[in-house]
């Protein structure tokens, strides 16, 4: 059947250009809408598959807005629009569209643009059914659970954690009629840990009275549905002195989703996912908490009894299924702990695309590997290319074989790469250096999964699945003409993006204290640590090489180094180039910790650490994630 397609845009001569491209090709095409007003009218009407949409409409409502309506009803969306600012560019990324078309419009880029939509859209869709399949069956278990209360909602933040990521959920239930409250807490403290924190901690985190706490509780910001903040929105609604605000001031939060829950005419629970990503939720988490409402309310009804007869909170618990995939990958960044969620949730069976983005360095192998692990072609083959190292005029032969006689030297027939790989994964490393001359023709053996060696007439069908790992920055590749939108797509169906090192200095520490003991380990040596100086250096690095230069500083220290610890380390010259900027950052490391030693780790309210350097508590969050500093760790 031929797909349907909506045009959204308000100048006539681009609409009636459009749709005689679209029916060209066999589309159909639905009325075309000059508004938002009148799309929303032709969709409930005629219902498109997919829309392009312009971001500049007639009428108070813009195509990012109608884009936004468009998610909640899981339909496709390309913009149309002239050169835009980058704030508006940034505003309509942020509604994740399939793609953009520039105008004026070349029949073949449309085409192309959407192809690649419907392919997109229906990766996503399957994902869809298979992601809320599988969680509607984990609540179904979760709700006949008799675990106690603390560990039942704990679990049910650790099922929806890849899907509505949070770094602190707070299950509030309220009985109106007893005017009754109970609180749990659960903070992620780790990839497959959560510590359920009780009201008493809470209130020392705060540092408030029992009785101001009840009063802050009772005034909290109560939504009666569902819905979320993220950063500005997230500040403005919540005022300086609510309770939300003093909670997310003291864990360093940035957004916030707010899930409100009808458990019977005079109960209902309000839970509160919590983010250090700023723009973490959007309407995607609203509707997956929307379609799978009726099985979470079972969860949380259940729990009721249990709760009234006296809440019981335990400490650290932990789930161990898939931490071994992750074991020799070191951090507690959000980001990363994101992406870690990420390769979790996939399914096993999947063989939707997986890209790896990241600078030279940041470990893009491993998270690679960890994908593999997670997939039921583990037992497969895995072939690894790197494109890097192919010369352009070999790309043929390496990829898709070739048979006896294809060149002289060709004595007899040799397989290629994606042949090696049948029945299991293709991870091409350095996606990015394949020349655009052979793009075309890799493109190709993407979509219909089938080859012809060089030198040979038969097709050969495979079945494989594409890993791949680029540091370049493929949409910058795009812009300058030097790769394929419709290869880049074709792709980027699982994005899996890994911070640089120097976002994510926090994790340091932990990174320098592996590779010491592997080092250890490897030389045969017995070095017991690393001494503060050189630690210090470190923090205050930027890290161009990122994680493999730290791992390769710590291999020349191991082996260099004499006596029990790293005592002293020669840090490349850019670092000393800077070291009057090192030494500000030194002086300003010792006046926080200082801080936080006398008010015994605590941030906010009287006594707090902010209250002792006269900075807000937001600055102070600033200042401390900067510095690379774990208040946790060393002061809890």
């Amino acid at each position: 059947m031929n797909k349907k397609i909506l045009i959204v845009e308000d100048q006539f001569i681009e609409a009636n250009n459009l749709q005689h491209i679209l029916e060209r090709a066999g589309y159909e095409v639905c009325s075309i809408a000059f508004s938002v007003a009148e799309a929303l009218e032709i969709i409930d009407a005629e219902s498109p598959d997919l829309v392009l949409l312009d971001i500049f409409l007639q009428g108070d409502l813009t195509g990012i807005d109608l884009a936004r309506i468009l998610k909640t009803r899981e339909i496709g969306f390309i913009y149309l629009s002239a050169n835009s600012n980058e704030d508006i560019l940034n505003a309509a990324k942020e509604t994740n569209p399939y793609g953009f078309l520039v105008k004026p419009f070349r029949e073949k880029d449309v085409l192309v643009a959407l192809n690649i939509a419907n392919y997109l859209h229906e990766q996503y869709l399957e994902q869809n059914i298979r992601r809320d399949t599988g969680l509607a069956a984990q609540l179904e278990e979760l709700a006949a659970e008799s675990g106690g209360p603390a560990r039942v909602l704990m679990s049910y933040g650790r099922y929806l954690q890849a899907y509505v990521p949070f770094d602190l959920m707070l299950v509030h239930f309220e009985q109106k009629a007893a005017e009754r409250n109970y609180l749990y807490a659960f903070e992620r403290s780790g990839l497959e840990n959560y510590t359920a924190l009780t009201p008493g901690e809470i209130k020392r985190n705060l540092a408030v009275s029992p009785e101001e706490f009840d009063a802050l509780q009772m005034k909290a910001v109560i939504q009666k549905q569902t819905s979320f903040t993220n950063r500005k929105g997230f500040k403005q609604i919540h005022r300086q002195g609510s309770l939300q605000r003093m909670i997310a001031e003291q864990f360093g939060l940035e957004a916030l989703l707010m899930q409100h829950l009808f458990l019977s005419a005079d109960e209902s629970c309000h839970v509160w996912f919590y983010s250090r990503n700023p723009m973490a939720y959007g309407t995607e988490h609203l509707q997956l908490l929307q379609r799978l409402n009726d099985k979470i309310n079972r969860v949380f009804t259940s729990l009721l009894d249990d709760i009234y007869a006296g809440p019981a909170h335990g400490n650290t618990y932990g789930i161990s299924s898939t931490v071994k995939f992750f074991e020799h990958i070191k951090g507690h960044n959000y980001r990363l702990l994101q992406i870690f969620d990420k390769i979790a949730a996939l399914n096993p069976t999947s063989v939707a695309p997986v890209l790896v983005t990241g600078e030279s360095g940041t470990g893009k192998e491993m998270i690679v590997n960890a994908v593999q692990q997670i997939s039921d072609r583990r037992q497969k083959p895995f072939i690894k290319v790197n494109c890097a190292a192919i010369p352009s005029e070999f790309y043929e032969y390496e990829l898709f074989g070739y048979e006896a006689g294809a060149f002289p030297e060709a004595l007899s027939a040799k397989p290629g790469k994606f042949e090696q790989a049948n029945g299991g994964t293709i991870f091409l490393d350095e996606i990015g250096e394949i020349p655009f001359a052979f793009q075309s023709k890799f493109l190709r053996v993407l979509q219909y999964k089938e080859i012809e060696r060089v030198g040979g007439q038969e097709t050969i069908k495979l079945d494989f699945r594409v890993i791949a790992a680029t540091n370049r920055d493929l949409e910058k590749e795009v812009a300058a003409g030097r790769f394929r939108i419709d290869l880049y797509y074709r792709l980027n169906v699982i994005l899996l993006a890994l911070p640089p090192l120097r976002d994510r200095i926090e994790d340091v520490p932990e990174l320098a204290t592996y590779f010491l003991s592997r080092f250890n380990l490897l030389y045969q040596k017995h070095i017991t640590g690393i001494h503060n100086s050189v630690m210090e250096q470190f923090l205050n690095y930027h890290w161009p090489g990122n994680i493999r230069e730290l791992e390769n500083m710590i291999e020349r220290a191991v082996l260099t180094t004499t006596g029990s610890e790293i005592a002293e380390l020669e840090m490349p010259d850019s670092f000393y180039a800077n070291r009057n900027i090192a030494d500000i950052q030194q002086a300003e490391r010792a006046s926080v910790l200082a801080a936080l030693e006398r008010a015994g780790g605590k941030i906010y309210g009287s006594g707090g650490a902010a209250e002792l350097l006269d900075m807000s508590v937001s600055a102070l969050h600033l200042k401390i994630k900067k510095l690379g500093l774990d208040r946790k760790r060393q002061f809890k």
